[in-house]
């Protein structure tokens, strides 16, 4: 399981996947050795992003919402990707499709992947 983003619902991903035995990878945009850390009373693995897409079946997007185009498309190719993002206008910004309900943030992330 790939794990990309270490905020609360990274965390909460990462100790469920934990708790029931599986492997689990974690990437986020921070310092490797800080994340490295956070992770020891987690039992899971630092990664970079491409090494928590690629090597995992399942890959749990966890980050802010305006940051998903920063999500690597081949590394995510054959691969389930749950969309736990939450799009809030005042840490993101507008995104018009968004905000006019036109699309949703899933759909913006497959159209992404």
């Amino acid at each position: 399981m790939g794990v990309i983003g270490l905020g609360l619902i990274g965390c909460l991903i990462v100790l469920h996947g934990v708790r029931n035995s599986h492997e689990v990878m974690v990437s986020n945009s921070r310092d490797q050795t800080l994340l490295a850390m956070q992770l020891l009373p987690l039992n899971s693995n630092p990664a970079s992003r491409k090494d928590a897409a690629r090597s995992s079946g399942v890959v749990f997007i966890a980050v802010l919402f305006s940051k998903y185009h920063s999500l690597l498309v081949q590394a995510s190719v054959q691969k389930m990707v749950v969309n736990a993002n939450i799009y809030c206008p005042n840490c993101d910004g507008p995104i018009s499709k968004l905000d006019s309900t036109k699309a949703t943030t899933s759909e913006l992330v497959v159209a992404h992947l």
